[in-house]
């Protein structure tokens, strides 16, 4: 019973996320954002220009994004050392809105989430980054390209394998 209540929750959440528009389409550019990650590290997205790089938005309490972290981790070993077509590598920033950043700290670590660009800034939905991309719904992700383009929105699973190993410079 457990496991149909969160298949349901999910496949509602996703289906209503796909219906939301916001600012960013795709072959928009993504702007330039600083923060702090959760380990007190000042970072820059321009850090990361020139690889294709997963914004993913989430929280601890999303059960969606919760079963999304265990999939991504296993995207993010297969891809964060491949050199793509217009990128160097992979990586996935994990912008969290809760609003308790130890709780993200424990979720993160419960997860066994693998990359160490996670923000969580303890503002929940008033996150000044919810705000730039005006999220309305978790899970919410972006995939950049190289340049900082985005070539998908709310793109999960197989279809996001799909893409990035479209990326591969031996995939034409």
């Amino acid at each position: 019973m457990k496991n149909i209540l969160f298949i349901l929750v999910f496949i509602s959440t996703f289906s209503y996320s796909q219906k939301i528009k916001n600012n960013f389409q795709i072959g928009d550019s993504i702007p330039n954002f600083s923060s702090t990650l959760t380990d007190g590290t000042k970072f820059n997205l321009e850090s990361l220009r020139g690889s294709l790089i997963l914004i993913d938005f989430t929280a601890s309490w999303c059960l969606p994004c919760r079963k999304q972290n265990a999939e991504l981790n296993k995207t993010y070993q297969t891809f964060v050392y491949k050199r793509f077509i217009n990128a160097k590598h992979f990586n996935i920033i994990s912008i969290s809105l809760d609003d308790n950043q130890d709780l993200w700290k424990v979720t993160a670590n419960k997860d066994n989430i693998l990359w160490k660009q996670q923000i969580c800034d303890g503002n929940g939905w008033y996150s000044p980054l919810a705000k730039l991309f005006e999220i309305k719904m978790l899970p919410t992700n972006y995939l950049v390209d190289g340049n900082g383009k985005i070539i998908a929105k709310n793109i999960w699973f197989d279809e996001l394998n799909n893409k990035l190993r479209d990326q591969l410079p031996n995939s034409k």
